[in-house]
C-alpha cells in the first residue's frame, strides 16, 4: 500500500465514524471550503495528548499526495487547511506552514491549526511519534495554544450526506508509537499481544465505533453547554 492508499485509508475510517459518505464530484473540480464539503469527527486520535478543542473536520473530497485536502481559492489549487486557517485569521503569517495540533491531515478545523516553522512541524511530529514531550514544554505550549486556538472553533456541520456503509476493512499498519507499545494509524488499535494494553484489547472487542464515537459527541456537547452556562453566569 502506498503512501496516499493508507492516507485515504484513514480518511475512510474517519468519515465512516461520521457515518458520512465521501462527496461524489465531477473529476479534476476543487470545491470550496463549505459545511457540506466536511464531517465532524469527535473522536480524538490517539497519538495526541494534548487534549483538542472542538471536533475535527475532516475534509470530504480530494486528497493531495501528502494526505492533505485540496481545494480553490481565487482560482487556483490550494490546501484545504490552510485555506480554513486563512477564513477564520484573515491572512497566513509569512514564513510559516500551518501545523495540525491533532495530527490528522485531512482535518480542517480552525482551532486544531496554528502557524509554525518547518523546525517546529518536525519536533512536533518526533515528540508525538517518539514520547519526548516533557511536561512543561507540552504545558507551556498547550496554554499558548488555547489562547490563539480555541476561539476560532467551527461547530459541527448540519447534517450532509449520511451513509450506512460497512466499517472499512484495512490491513493494520503499526506506525504510531504510543510508551511502549504501538497503535494502528487507522483504527487506534494497540498491537495485539502487547501485554499493557491486552486487558484493554480484549474489553474492546466486538466494539461498535460508530457508537462509541457518538458517545464521544455527546460528551462533548455536554462539556460545552456546561462551560457556556457558566460563562453566561459570570
Amino acid at each position: 500500500m502506498n503512501q496516499l492508499d493508507r492516507y485515504r485509508q484513514e480518511r475512510a475510517f474517519l468519515l465512516y465514524l461520521a457515518k458520512t459518505a465521501p462527496a461524489r464530484k465531477p473529476k479534476n473540480q476543487l470545491l470550496p471550503v463549505h459545511h457540506s464539503n466536511y464531517a465532524a469527527v469527535y473522536t480524538s486520535p490517539t497519538n495526541n495528548g494534548a487534549p483538542i478543542y472542538g471536533p475535527c473536520l475532516i475534509w470530504r473530497h480530494g486528497l493531495n499526495q501528502g494526505g492533505y485536502g485540496v481545494t480553490s481559492q481565487d482560482g487556483r489549487q490550494v490546501l484545504a487547511h490552510r485555506a480554513a486557517y486563512e477564513i477564520s485569521r484573515g491572512s497566513m503569517p509569512p514564513n510559516t506552514r500551518i501545523l495540525h495540533m491533532c495530527n490528522r491531515r485531512s482535518c480542517i478545523q480552525p482551532s486544531h491549526l496554528y502557524a509554525g516553522t518547518q523546525q517546529e512541524n518536525n519536533d512536533d511530529r518526533k515528540a508525538k511519534t517518539e514520547g519526548f514531550y516533557s511536561f512543561l514544554s507540552m504545558f507551556e505550549k498547550h496554554n499558548r495554544l488555547v489562547k490563539e486556538c480555541v476561539p476560532h472553533i467551527w461547530p459541527e456541520p448540519p447534517q450532509t450526506q449520511l451513509s450506512n456503509a460497512p466499517e472499512p476493512e484495512h490491513k493494520c499498519n503499526f506506525v504510531v508509537s504510543a510508551g511502549i507499545t504501538e497503535l494502528c494509524e487507522v483504527c487506534y488499535q494497540p498491537m495485539q499481544g502487547t501485554s499493557l494494553w491486552r486487558f484493554l484489547r480484549e474489553m474492546d472487542d466486538g466494539i461498535d465505533h460508530q457508537q462509541r464515537e457518538q458517545e464521544n459527541r455527546q460528551r462533548y456537547l455536554e462539556l460545552n453547554r456546561n462551560y457556556s452556562l457558566r460563562h453566561k453566569e459570570n
